[in-house]
Formats: structure tokens, C-alpha cells, sequence
């Protein structure tokens, strides 16, 4: 009901020494459940006493807040429970702090119920909000007019007389009068204008986004709200898993000309792909009848088609599109054609291959050699077949000599070539390339240049004057070790060990990579009891860490592996050290957490569900973390590295010897 505004907003304390000390307010808040309420950083920054209202640090103070309306004076203690601080010129959350109640609110408090919208549904809507300009609080009503840039909205306190949304009223909520309900909160004032009365507010959707928990906890109306139990319980269901990867993959062919920078596969985690949903909704597409949809409901219609008709959740589903999509019939009809041409096609190509290019740099007689063969299903590739025929097809694209780059790598030379075998390989194949496997010198991996997944080298994204498209976001990159295939290399110690665990390697694809991460103690068990179990070394590095610590447990028979994290600059244990150990000891795999990854990640606890696949499915998944962290510096999906280096699965002009 619209009085629920009156029962739901609270000021916030600015930090008092003593209870009985006078209360100064420097904001306010409103209640989104029984245990939470939700402000601006920047309040939360000024009732500490923080000088700079932008700082990042999350704060773990007592914060103090009351219902001025139905319990002036009766204060109530919260702490920051989420934490977006102010960040300048950016779409991402920012300037929001979700506070959990450590008291019970007054048996009158009502949490408000939030609204979400599509851009423009608001305008020229009237709004009010309660604010604390004065200590008792004031009402503002007025319009609000529309989006502007860092996704925020503007209103303006249009009449003569009248109080506009000015300081004070940071945090608190906008009503919306039309829809009777919160549609965001306000976050500052125009100060720029001299007497302006307008202001501007952070919409819900964005609210949202900051935590996906809100989604659970509060009343929350709007079309996202209504679909996503109904695909949250379709991806957490692991019998609905075929039918979501396929409906997405049927979207990402339906606007691969416009898919720039979303992934073109589900993220692995459920927050990165409800994220994906909200950016699905902002898009449209419009196909040749002139029918326009959003690319979620394309999305939706392709699930409606992949699930059964008599299941509950297609029904949810397509409730839905009847209820925000009137030409609902006309898409499902237009996907269903659109299905059926491809399947007819695909029949009649007969293409199911799989290409794969193999990059080399080899360091021969002082100078650089740079290779590359694309090899045209990966999936039928056996170079080590005695017999040529049984080898797979595959198509050599420098000379056989390799084309030198002297005796210092440039990084654009590399990046130019790249771009040449990436053409070259897709006019060959007919077809997408996806993998990519790169054999360097250990000594040059993420030393000499920076990681193959980061080199800008899609020319549609340049082309069209977007941010940089890093190789890793369509593409599988994979590490090699090029020592490993040389020549003079090929019968060494290093060479016989890579092997023997390679063996042990391809044996435990199928399984579990938690089951066989293992750590210090634990190896140390298994080796105690004779079990030769095959496992990975999870470890996490420490400043005192000494190199040969870590070259005992890799050197063990039964470890192939090890995923690595802390590794940063302050360590005494470089990158240069670990390459160096896995390249001795034979290891043909390694995730490592590339240094340069901020401290604040929490890159241990971000790569747990990473790792909770099994083993083969490691390279896909890591490429849609890369994929997903495009445009996100602080995403994990930007510091992963892996080792990949099957003796099976060589260049052809070096196949190996069998052991």
C-alpha cells in the first residue's frame, strides 16, 4: 500500500561515542526486509566519520539508524553486510551499502516493495520521497524525467514551493505514484546549477544486481523478477542442463552479428549468469517481419521449445511471454523455423569438426621460430599414429622452416601473425575457430608478454570502435611448454616423466576435480600409505614459501598437477620459478592465479566453484570465465592461467616417440 514509504524509510546516525549523546543525521535508508536495509555507501562513509565519502575500504562499524516516523529516538544497530563504494563514471553498482539489522524493527515497519523497468517506462512519472534536509524529514514530490549516463535517472521538483530531493535525502526512497512502489534509491543532488531542484537516483534494477540475494529477501515486481526463479531452477537443476546450453546457443546464433561483448556459452556460475539476464533484456532484435523482441525473451522462447510442454516449468515460462510479450506466438513460430532451417542445414554440411590451432615459438640457433598448423577436427587428431593416414587432416600455415622474429619477441609482430592464422584457419575450416593450444618457452609465458587470452585481436570489435575483444573471450586458450617438443628435447629426463604423468593425466579426465585436489597434508598421506592415487597439489603460496618446497610435491609419481593461487609480486617464489618446476617435474597441468590478480578478489574463494567440474571440462570452463569478465577488471575470469600439455595432442611436424 503507498503509506508502507512512511513505515519503511530510517535515518542514519552519524557515530555517537555515548548513547546519550545528541543524534546528528547525514542520511537515510529504507527497510527491503525484515532483516536488511539498504542506503548509500557515501552515508554509511559519513556516519563513521570517513573524510573521503569515496573510499573503497568496507567499513565494520556499529551503524545506527531509526524509523523517524513510527520510533523517533529508538535507535537500532546495523552492520554493512554488502558493500559497493562510490566509484566514478560507471555503469557497474556503486554508491550502495546493504545493512543487516542487528535489532528488531518496530512491529509497524514495512519493507517496500521494489519495482523494476525498462528504460523510458518512468518518464514524466510523478514521484515523492522522505528525506532529512531537516532533521524531523521533509517530503519532495515532483517528475522524473528520464535516464542519463552511469546508470542513474533524474527528477526534478518542478512547483515553486516545495522541498527538492537535496542533501539529506541520499539513500532514501523514490516512489513511483503511477506504478505504487519503490523504483530506486536517491543517490545526489544537483549541485553544479545554481537554485536547481533536480536530483538523481539509482534505479532498482541496478539495486539488484549489486546482490542477487534481494531477489530471495524482498517484494520485488517487474518482468526480470517474475522469470528468475523459473531459470534460476532450471540452472541449478543439473536434468535441465542440455536444454539451457542449447536454447543459448540457439540465441547466440540468432544475433551473432551483434554479439560483441556477452559470452557465447553459460557462465558456470549462477551470479555471472543473472547478470547476463539483465544485460539480455536491454537488447533487441528485430527480425524480417518487423517483429521486435528482447533478446531474453528469444532466450525464454528457445527454453519453451527445448523443455517439454507438459513440464512445470515451460508452463512458468510461457506464462511469461504471454503476459510481456503480445506477439508471443509469432516468436515461438519464428524460433521453431528458425531451429528446424539450421538442423536441415547442418544435415546436409555434415560438419561436426572441432578445429583447433597449434601456434609454436621455438628458440633455434639464437633467433625465435613461429609455427602454426591448423588442424581441422581435434576431436579425430592423432599425430602419434605410426601410420600418416590415421593422423587426422591438417594443414600447415607458415613453412616449414618457421617464419623467424630475431631474438627479441615484439608483441605486436606476434599479435599481427595471429590475426593471419586465425583468418587463415577459419577460410580453411569453413567454420569458427574456438581452441587454440600455444607452445612457449616457460621463460616467456606471462613474462616476455603479457597472456595470450589479453591480446586484442577480434577485428569486428575494433572495427566497430568497441573496447578491446580479448582472444580469450571467444576463444579456448590453452599454455604449452615448446621445450617439451623439441628435438633435442624429445628422449631427455623432463621428457620421460611428462609422459609417464601425461598417462596419469588422460586416465582421470572424467573425474571430479575436487576429488583430486589435494593438499600438502594430504599428499603427504597418500604417499605415506603407498596410494597411487593420481592428484593435484592445491596450495596456496606464502611470502616464505622456498622453491624447493614446492618442487617436492610436484616431483612426486602420482601428483600431474596443481592449482595455485597467491602467487603475487611480494612473493619470493616468482612465476618464472613455478614454470620451471612444472616444466622438471613433468607436470601437464596447472591453474595458477596470475599475480598481478587484486588482493580484494578473494581469488580462493571465487575459484572453488570453478573447479567444481569435472577435470575435462576445465579448458571450457575457464574460457567462459574470461568470457564473462570482459569489460570487468576485478573479475577472477581476467587472472586465470592454465597448463595444458598433452604429449598426446603435438604439432605434426614433432610427433613424440611412444614410451
Amino acid at each position: 500500500m503507498v503509506a508502507s514509504l512512511e513505515f519503511s524509510v530510517v535515518r542514519i546516525y552519524k557515530q555517537r561515542k555515548n548513547k546519550d549523546d545528541k543524534i546528528e543525521i547525514v542520511g537515510a535508508g529504507f527497510l527491503i526486509s525484515s532483516e536488511y536495509l539498504i542506503t548509500c555507501a557515501h552515508v554509511v562513509n559519513q556516519s563513521i566519520g570517513e573524510k573521503d565519502v569515496t573510499s573503497t575500504k568496507k567499513p565494520t562499524d556499529i551503524i545506527e539508524c531509526d524509523f523517524p516516523i513510527i520510533a523517533s529516538g529508538t535507535s537500532l544497530k546495523t552492520t554493512v553486510e554488502v558493500w559497493y563504494p562510490v566509484k566514478i563514471n560507471s555503469n557497474d553498482p556503486q554508491d550502495i551499502a546493504i545493512l543487516k539489522l542487528k535489532d528488531s524493527v518496530p512491529s509497524q515497519a514495512q519493507p517496500v516493495s521494489l519495482i523494476t523497468y525498462k528504460i523510458g517506462d518512468l518518464s514524466d512519472h510523478n514521484y515523492k520521497a522522505y528525506g532529512f534536509s531537516r532533521d524531523e524529514g521533509v517530503w519532495s514530490y515532483g517528475k522524473i524525467i528520464g535516464h542519463i549516463a552511469n546508470n542513474k535517472i533524474q527528477i526534478e521538483d518542478n512547483k515553486s514551493t516545495g522541498y527538492a530531493v537535496e542533501g539529506g535525502f541520499s539513500g532514501t526512497a523514490i516512489w513511483d505514484e503511477q506504478l505504487g512502489g519503490v523504483v530506486g534509491m536517491a543517490v545526489m543532488a544537483d549541485k553544479e546549477k545554481m537554485f536547481a531542484k533536480s536530483a538523481f537516483f539509482i534505479p532498482t534494477n541496478v539495486l539488484l544486481k549489486a546482490w542477487n540475494k534481494l531477489l530471495d529477501i524482498a517484494q520485488v515486481e517487474g518482468r526480470i523478477p517474475k522469470i528468475i526463479p523459473s531459470i534460476k531452477c532450471i540452472f541449478e537443476n543439473k536434468s535441465y542442463q542440455d536444454q539451457l546450453n542449447t536454447a543459448y546457443e540457439n540465441l547466440v546464433i540468432e544475433v551473432m552479428d551483434h554479439l560483441v561483448d556477452l559470452p557465447r556459452k553459460i557462465p558456470f556460475s549462477w551470479s555471472d549468469f543473472i547478470e547476463i539476464i539483465y544485460q539480455l533484456d536491454e537488447r533487441h532484435f528485430t527480425y524480417t517481419s518487423q517483429s521486435k523482441f528482447s533478446w531474453l525473451e528469444i532466450f525464454i522462447g528457445y527454453l519453451v521449445i527445448q523443455l517439454n510442454s507438459t513440464d512445470a516449468l515451460a508452463k512458468s515460462l510461457k506464462e511469461w511471454l504471454k503476459k510481456y510479450q503480445k506477439k508471443w506466438e509469432v516468436l515461438i513460430n519464428t524460433l521453431e523455423n528458425n531451429r528446424q532451417q539450421r538442423s536441415l542445414n547442418v544435415s546436409q554440411k555434415s560438419t561436426d569438426k572441432n578445429p583447433c590451432l597449434f601456434v609454436s615459438l621455438t628458440e633455434e640457433n639464437k633467433s625465435l621460430m613461429l609455427r602454426a598448423w591448423i588442424v581441422k577436427d581435434i576431436n579425430n587428431y592423432h599425430p602419434t599414429e605410426k601410420e600418416p593416414q590415421k593422423r587426422g587432416e591438417y594443414q600447415s600455415l607458415t613453412p616449414n622452416e618457421g617464419i623467424s622474429l630475431g631474438n627479441h619477441l615484439q608483441e605486436n609482430e606476434l599479435i599481427n601473425h595471429l590475426k593471419k592464422f586465425k583468418r587463415e584457419s577459419e577460410n580453411i575450416c569453413q567454420s569458427s575457430l574456438e581452441k587454440v593450444q600455444f607452445f612457449l618457452p616457460y621463460r616467456f609465458i606471462e613474462k616476455e608478454i603479457k597472456p595470450i587470452d589479453l591480446f586484442s585481436i577480434h577485428e569486428v570489435a575494433i572495427a566497430t570502435g568497441c573496447d578491446p575483444h580479448h582472444w580469450g573471450i571467444d576463444h579456448e586458450i590453452i599454455m604449452r611448454f615448446s621445450e617439451r617438443i623439441t628435438a633435442e628435447n624429445i628422449k631427455n629426463q623432463q621428457s620421460y616423466l611428462w609422459i609417464k604423468k601425461c598417462q596419469l593425466f588422460r586416465n582421470i579426465q572424467q573425474q571430479n576435480l575436487t576429488q583430486i585436489l589435494k593438499c600438502e597434508e594430504e599428499i603427504q598421506e597418500l604417499i605415506e600409505s603407498n596410494n597411487q592415487q593420481a592428484i593435484i597439489f592445491k596450495k596456496t603460496l606464502a611470502n616464505n614459501d622456498h622453491p624447493n618446497k614446492i618442487l617436492k610435491y610436484h616431483k612426486f609419481n602420482n601428483v600431474i598437477g596443481s592449482r595455485l593461487t597467491n602467487l603475487s609480486q611480494e612473493n619470493s617464489l616468482e612465476l618464472k620459478n613455478i614454470l620451471a618446476i612444472l616444466y622438471e617435474t613433468g607436470i601437464p597441468l596447472s591453474l595458477w592465479i596470475r599475480p598481478d590478480a587484486n588482493q580484494e578478489l578473494n581469488c580462493q574463494e571465487k575459484l572453488d566453484p570453478i573447479c567444481q567440474c569435472p577435470l575435462e571440462k576445465l579448458p571450457e570452463i575457464i574460457k567462459n570465465n574470461r568470457s564473462v569478465a570482459w569489460l570487468e577488471d576485478n573479475h577472477i575470469g581476467n587472472h586465470l592461467s592454465l597448463l595444458w600439455d598433452d604429449y598426446q595432442l603435438v604439432p605434426p611436424n614433432y610427433p613424440l616417440l611412444m614410451p
